[in-house]
């Protein structure tokens, strides 16, 4: 094993230790929990009746507006996360 491959297999098996001692945090339980809020409801309904765009795949306003949305909504959650 050349010398550059062993300093690879060392990071990794450094990072893998610090992989196991880090506590996890299951953050995806929207996509298993039953049943979702109203709100959650509410806003799928809305999406699915008002706009239906897919964002990073559209060339037209609905699809930047959304965009926007998806933005802000990610900057929020990282306000509360930070």
């Amino acid at each position: 094993m050349s010398l550059m491959n062993q300093k690879k297999s060392v990071e990794i098996n450094v990072l893998r230790k610090k992989e196991l001692s880090m506590e996890k945090i299951y953050l995806d339980n929207g996509a298993t929990s039953f049943p979702k809020p109203k709100e959650v409801a509410d806003a799928v309904y809305e999406y699915m009746t008002c706009c239906g765009a897919n964002i990073n795949r559209g060339g037209y306003q609905e699809a930047y507006d959304l965009e926007g949305t998806v933005f802000e909504t990610r900057e929020m959650l990282t306000d509360m996360f930070d």
